[in-house]
Order: C-alpha cells, then structure tokens, then sequence
C-alpha cells in the first residue's frame, strides 16, 4: 500500500525590498509545509542564482534556505525567487530587491562664452536610484545673490537633465545653477558662469530707397553688439563721406544698448545711385547691411523723331528710346495739331515697349506738326524737336453747293454754284465737272450724261486763309440743247486724285425763246440832285428787253427798284440827295426770262444846301404835254387854284392819269416803287415760265388802295402832275426809301461759256 505525499509550501516573503548601495542583504526562505525530503533552489530574474564571494547561499536546516549579499550594488537589484519542492509537489515565493543609489554625476556642466545667436547646452546628467530629479536656477546678471528658478520660455530642459537654447542672446548672460536629488544621500549641485559674446548685428528699415533728382535724402543704419563698435559707410568701394563731396554727411548717434549711423545726401544727383554699404565693427566679429538707392528724374526727350510714312489721313512716326531717368518708361505722348493751327494739340499715348505710331483720323492735303514726350513715374519729358508732314491729297469729301440755274434760253442755261465746304476740299480743287442729261419722260430708257469740264486752280491753303475765295460763285454756259426739254444737272469737284461726290440734281427746262442779254449801263452826267445814264441793249433783237429794272442805293443802303422803259436809251434820274455817293446796275426783261446783271456804276451827286425832292427820271426826247412839265404846271397851278380853276384842272389830271397807265412789268405794286432787299448780290433769275409766251398783264384797281403807296409811273419817264395829291408826300417817301433800304452787291462771279 502505497501513501501519496504532502506537497511543500513556503512561508510567505515580503514582496520588495529596498536597499541602500553597500548594506549587507540577507534574504531567508522557509517550509513550513510538505515532508522532506525537501530540495530549495535560488532564480534571479530568471536565471539560476550564480554564487560568488559577495553572493551566497546556505541552508539551515532541511525546511529553510537562505541567500547572503555582503555589499549591496546596484547591479545586485533584481527579482529573487526561493523554489521548494518534494515528492508531492513545489512551490515557490519571489523578492524584489532594489539598491538605492544617491545621485552621481554622469555628465557636469562648466562654464561658456559663446557668440550671441549660437545654440548651447549646458550639461546636467546624473545617474542614481531612484530617478534623480534636477532643477535648474539662475542669476541676475553676474549676481549670486540673486539665483531663481529658470522659467524663460527659450530654455528648454531635456530628460536627461540639460539646458538649451537654439538661439543664446545677450540677456541670457549670468550664473546657471543645476540641482540634483532623489532622495538618497546628498544630492548634487554644480553652478556654471555663462557669458555671451554679442558680434555686430546691422539693420536697415529699407533695402531700396528712391529719391528724386534735386531732393535730399537720408540713408540710415541700426547697430547692436558689444562695445566698442566702429560704424563706417561705403559704396563703389570707396569710403564715404568723400573729402570732395560737401553735400554728403555722415552722422551717428550711439547709446549703451544701440547705435545708428546715417548717410545724408543733400541735392541728389544720378550720380548718388548705387548700393550703399553699412559695415560695423567690434572684437568678436564685424556685419554689413547695404541700401540700394536709386535718384530717377524724368526722362530725357525722344530722340531722332521722323515721319516714317504719310497717307491721306494718316502717319506713321518712328523714335529712338531715350534715357529712362533710371525708373521704367511708363508710356509716350504724341501731340499733333494743324500748322499754324491756335487750338490746343491733340494728344495720344502709345504704350512704352513701342518706338512707332500710327496716328490716324487726320485730314487729307493737310500740314500736322508732330512731336513726342517720354512719360516715366516722375514725370513727362521735355518736347521732341518738331517734325512736320503733310497728309497726300484725296478727292473731295462734299459736294458744290447753292447750285442753280441764274438764266436760260432755248438752246441752254446758265449755271452757278459755289465750292463746297472748304474743311471737305481733302486738297486743291484743280477745276468742276458738269454733267447734264435730258429727261425723257415716258420713255424707260436712261440717257447718259455729257460732261463738260470746267479747269480752275483753288489753292487750299488760300481758300483756308481767305474765305472769300472759297464762297465766290463759279457760273458755267450749257449751249447746244434742244429746245422746251428738260434737262438733269448736277455739279462735281475735282482734285489731282479724283472726282467727289455729285450735287443734288437740278432739274432745268429750256425755253421757246431766249431771255434777253445783260445789258450795258455807262454815266453821261451828274447833277446836285440827278443823273443821266445810257442803257444799251447788246443782244439780237428777237431777244430784245421788254423792260429794265434800275437797282440803286445810296452809300450802304438797301437797293431799291425802279422800272423803266426799253423804248429810249437815255434816262434821268431824279429825287437823289446832293453831295451823296451812290451805287446802280441795271438787269433786262422780256417774256422768256431775266438777264444777269450790268456792270456796278459808282458816282457822287455834285453839293447843294437844299435836299432833293424824290426820284423822277425823264425820257430825253420824249414829247411832252406843256401842261406835264413842272415849270409849268405849279405857276399854272397856283394861278388856277386862286381864280378857282382847281376843280378843273384836277379832273384833266385825273382823267389822262386813267388813259395812259400802262401795262405793268412783273415785280412792280401796283403803288409806289417796288424794291427787294436781296443780301450782298443782285437778285437771281426767277424761275422759267411753263409756257412760252409772256403773261398776260392784269390791270388793278386803284380806288381802294392805301394812301400811303402809290402808282407805277405811266410811261416809265414822266412826271407827277403838281397838283396831284401824291405829290408832297411822295417826295418825303421817296427819301426815306432810299436812306433806309439797304443790300450789299456781291462780287463778280467767275462765269464761262460753252
């Protein structure tokens, strides 16, 4: 029979220990349970216990064993396991022992001088058991009196107990102290001098200064480090002030924490440009900051400025890139204007990368003066020197103007116009085009135009300073035609390059007969109050007058009308001012039309006190009635009326002013004179008749008209009788018509003929 035996089982052990380094450690285990035979074996840290002269194990007795340290290390910590086992089993119970060291140093710190803006790092690293803890003080400058705790967010402590920083500045000068403690033993304390070595430092607030030409400036520099310091300034490797340049000073202006120097340039020139070297000394080292100062102005002019092509409305123009004034061109300006023109130029911008323009919108046959600036961001430059250029010819841009027809007869017209617009010329107009064409009604077919050419020589540049010369009349003569046909006329001008645009189309038709000639006007004789003039008719007599309109005014006054008849050649005017200056032309009428205008005469009426009583004229070789002259009816008039014969000499006067009224011209009221007031030219032609005969005349009643106008003369040559009523109030009318109605006569107007 066979009995099982009781398992060992150890008494209970403390589970840690603690130690200090070089006591003496005995660790004792126990069974207090289990039969022997009992076997105890020693693990540290899991390996089998090896003995050694510091290091045994005995065992008492056959239930305990024990493990004996003479001198405790620190590599003697560690964990302990006692194993009991037997037969029946084992068990086991396990230590930890831990040594206590005091802090010892691994690494010190020591004393520094180093260059302001270096990394340092002062050494604090201890070893000992526990943990030592370190903490680290400082002083106040150079004071051990005054030590504190560091807290300066620059240092920073790692794990192993040192201090840094990445960047050491001078404020960190002073006493570092490091402190270390765990608990065992005295703890460890080591204090270091720190000193920072500060080499020049230069700042400038500007890298790059700009200074206008003539302005003064100020170029400074600001310096730390430790003292001394030497500041000194350069640029072009040349030291700076120069001895010769009075208008460059150096100031410095130093304190114990910082200094500044400054560079004062007074009047700057294009010559102060350039890079301006801060350089400052001490005896750790040296440093230099630089300022690039640039002096701009305004540019310099363009330079070689040409027309380098011309058109008609427009140039091109080419420069040379002048001097910037040392700060980029921002664009050029071109002005132009007319030659000789007072208004103010035309300006344009051209972008600055160009040296070429094109101006454009100019007008044709035209002088332009040109000239260019550079701009930059100071300013303008001076003017260019002027080119001039003038634009090539084109042909007309208008139309003739106040194109009509100022007569016409049965085989043609005349015709007149007016140049157009001289600002539409576009150059010389070297002659008119006319080109008729004749209308046929009815008829599908269109007919071409005959054009006739008209050579003149209109010089723009006169037309320009002479506006007369521009608005003078050109009349052509269009012969050939057929008669009673109509006729379209239109009117072109013409330069070196080609023709313009036609006028507005005049539509004329030729007549049966002919309208008659200008007639010849030439001054016999002048009197105080009168004066004789011949007419003579120059055409055929097929086409002779069958009236004439005399057109006279006195000095500027306007132009009155008088009719008179063709029958006689010789006439007298009357009822004129004595000692006054006096202007007449004469035109014809018949059936078919007017004539043109006779040559202008001038004439003054000789002096006299006595004023003139009204306009009369008498046909020299006219038989008159004894009873129609003045010189006889006012004595005749006076004696009748006294022996009361006025009732019968009123109805004789009366009854033959009835039966010889004869048929009026047109033109003429049926009172008084007719007059029209007709600007600076003699009246035009009317328009042709529709038919070709003359109008029949209308014979107007008299008896209700106003008092105040009165009758055509009867025969276009006599004389109102002294006792008609008309008679002293037509002589004050008179006067006044003439004093008061005024129209200026045009200049000759250049007429050809076909």
């Amino acid at each position: 029979m066979v009995c099982a035996q009781v398992p060992p089982k150890l008494a209970p052990l403390p589970r840690e220990l603690e130690f200090k380094r070089g006591e003496r450690f005995q660790l004792v285990c126990s069974c207090r349970e289990g039969e022997p035979p009992l076997s105890f074996s020693w693990v540290r840290d899991g390996a089998s216990l090896v003995e050694s002269q510091e290091v045994s194990v005995r065992r008492f007795d056959e239930f305990s064993s024990s493990i004996t340290v003479t001198a405790l290390r620190e590599e003697h910590s560690g964990n302990y396991t006692c194993i009991v086992s037997n037969q029946g089993g084992s068990d086991s119970s396990t230590v930890r022992l831990r040594v206590l060291v005091a802090p010892t140093w691994l690494r010190q710190p020591y004393d520094m001088s180093v260059l302001s803006g270096v990394r340092i790092t002062l050494n604090c690293e201890t070893n000992g058991t526990p943990k030592p803890t370190v903490t680290w003080r400082r002083s106040k400058g150079f004071n051990l009196q005054q030590m504190e705790t560091l807290t300066a967010t620059q240092w920073r402590t790692g794990e192993d107990g040192s201090l840094s920083t990445s960047a050491v500045k001078k404020e960190d000068e002073g006493f570092y102290s490091c402190e270390v403690a765990n608990g065992v033993g005295e703890g460890l304390r080591k204090t270091v001098r720190i000193e920072v070595q500060v080499p020049p430092a230069v700042s400038v607030t500007e890298a790059e200064r700009i200074a206008k030409k003539g302005e003064s400036i100020t170029l400074r520099c600001d310096v730390t480090g430790d003292v001394p310091l030497t500041i000194s300034w350069g640029k072009a490797n040349r030291n700076l002030p120069l001895i010769s340049e009075d208008r460059i000073k150096i100031q410095e202006d130093s304190s114990l924490e910082n200094s500044s120097s400054s560079v004062i340039i007074r009047n700057t020139a294009a010559e102060d440009t350039g890079l301006y070297i801060c350089t400052a000394r001490n005896t750790y080292g040296q440093q230099q900051a630089t300022i690039r100062m640039k002096v701009v102005e305004q540019p310099s002019t363009p330079l070689n400025l040409k027309v380098f092509e011309v058109w008609c409305k427009s140039v091109r123009l080419k420069w040379k890139q002048p001097y910037n004034g040392n700060s980029p061109l921002t664009h050029y300006i071109i002005r132009y204007k007319k030659k000789e023109s007072l208004t103010k130029a035309t300006e344009t911008k051209v972008l600055a990368s160009q040296q070429s323009a094109v101006i454009r919108d100019l007008r044709p046959s035209s002088t332009y003066s040109f000239q260019v600036l550079a701009v930059n961001d100071v300013g303008a430059s001076g003017a260019s020197s002027t080119v001039f250029a003038h634009t090539r010819e084109e042909e007309p841009e208008a139309a003739p103007t106040n194109v009509h027809v100022k007569s016409k007869d049965s085989a043609g017209f005349l015709l007149s116009w007016k140049p157009p617009p001289v600002d539409r010329w576009n150059g010389d107009l070297i002659g008119f085009s006319i080109g008729y064409k004749r209308v046929s009604h009815g008829s599908t077919q269109s007919l071409p135009f005959t054009y006739k050419v008209l050579p003149d020589r209109l010089r723009l540049a006169e037309a320009v300073a002479s506006p007369s010369v521009a608005s003078a009349s050109r009349e052509f003569e269009v012969c050939g035609l057929q008669e009673s046909s109509s006729y379209t006329v239109v009117v072109t001008a013409m330069t070196r390059t080609g023709i313009g645009p036609p006028s507005e189309p005049v539509l004329v038709k030729t007549s049966y007969g002919e309208s008659p000639q200008d007639p010849t006007v030439s001054l016999l004789s002048t009197e105080q109050n009168q004066v004789t003039l011949s007419i003579q008719d120059t055409g055929k007599k097929r086409v002779s007058p069958t009236q004439y309109m005399l057109h006279i005014r006195e000095g500027s006054g306007h132009w009155l009308k008088i009719p008179l008849s063709p029958s006689k050649t010789e006439y007298k005017v009357g009822g004129l001012l004595s000692g006054a200056q006096y202007k007449l032309y004469v035109t014809a009428r018949n059936g078919y039309g007017d004539s043109g205008p006779s040559d202008v005469v001038a004439f003054r009426t000789e002096t006299e006190s006595a004023g003139s009583s009204m306009f009369q004229y008498e046909e020299e070789d006219m038989a008159l009635a004894f009873y129609q002259k003045l010189s006889f009816i006012i004595p005749v008039a006076v004696s009748m009326t006294i022996i009361l014969v006025v009732p019968i000499a009123a109805c004789c006067c009366l009854r033959k002013l009835n039966t010889l009224q004869a048929p009026r011209p047109d033109g003429v009221e049926s009172r008084g004179f007719t007059y029209t007031p007709s600007g600076s030219e003699p009246p035009p032609r009317p328009p042709p008749r529709p038919h070709s005969m003359p109008p029949p005349v209308t014979r107007r009643a008299t008896t209700d008209e106003d008092p105040k106008h009165y009758s055509t003369l009867q025969n276009y040559g006599s004389v109102i009788p002294p006792n008609d009523p008309r008679f002293s109030v037509f002589i004050g009318d008179g006067n006044k018509m003439l004093a008061s109605q005024v129209v200026d006569l045009p200049p000759t107007a250049t007429k050809t003929s076909c």
